[in-house]
């Protein structure tokens, strides 16, 4: 069924839109929600949607095709296809908490709790992005010989490059991880903490789902740098691990803080 699916060209380029799309969707509802719940400016909290959508998708876009820069000197108008998948997670993060930091300010929403807010929202929109990333193709896992494995068509960007092989569904993979990691972050939105718990949380559980589902997907000659018992370690996986660090010693300094 999934095979027969994929093999439908233009379907699975309008999916992984459509999947992106509610993936913004559902984000920008829950947030401005919460949003209400706090009496934040609904307005402000409206145009901070509009600035994360944009610049996640360009920062996105923007990372994959710099590290892509191959794939497009043939074709360089084909860098503005983004519906047909081809975006680079922590290039999207990275730009649109940057963008969005400098708006808060700007308008004087409150950073942290707003980016506690947002947490959920964010991990609910990667939980769908990677199912249209699964249709499309892209972002696909490594060799495997589990009875699961997908052998995606040679359309594909998976079947292209590892043409006939039975492949992890990595896409699968963290958006399971990522639903559960937007359940927890429920749960904890519902105690009390210090402004930017929830937020950091995310980036914690965000960042080692990451790092450790790097062992079941494809990596890019490009990307890997080093081997690590029997297994190849890439960039995205290294900027997880670091980012991983990073959340967890500054949750250590709240807890501290706190406390003290």
């Amino acid at each position: 069924m999934y095979r027969t699916l994929l093999e439908l060209g233009p379907f699975k380029i309008q999916a992984y839109g459509l999947m992106l799309s509610a993936a913004f969707l559902l984000g920008g509802i829950m947030l401005l929600r919460s949003a209400r719940k706090k009496a934040l400016d609904e307005g402000a909290v409206l145009n901070l949607i509009y600035i994360i959508v944009f610049t996640s998708v360009l920062g996105s876009r923007l990372m994959y095709v710099i590290t892509h820069l191959e794939d497009y000197r043939g074709d360089p108008a084909s860098a503005l296809k983004v519906w047909e998948g081809g975006l680079t997670l922590y290039g999207g993060l990275i730009l649109a908490i940057v963008s969005s930091v400098v708006y808060m300010r700007a308008v004087r929403l409150p950073v942290w709790t707003v980016c506690d807010l947002a947490a959920p929202a964010i991990a609910l929109g990667k939980a769908v992005t990677r199912v249209g990333c699964f249709m499309n193709g892209c972002c696909f896992g490594a060799r495997t010989d589990l009875p699961w494995g997908v052998v995606f068509p040679p359309d594909s960007h998976a079947g292209a490059v590892l043409p006939g092989a039975r492949l992890h569904p990595a896409q699968l993979y963290s958006s399971g991880l990522s639903f559960v990691i937007f359940v927890i972050l429920l749960r904890l939105g519902k105690g009390k903490h210090p402004p930017g718990t929830v937020f950091w949380s995310f980036m914690l559980m965000d960042s080692i789902a990451r790092a450790l589902l790097g062992f079941a997907r494809y990596s890019e000659p490009g990307a890997r740098l080093f081997a690590l018992g029997g297994h190849v370690i890439n960039s995205n996986q290294l900027i997880g691990a670091l980012l991983a660090v990073l959340s967890a010693v500054v949750l250590a300094r709240m807890r501290s803080a706190r406390r003290g």
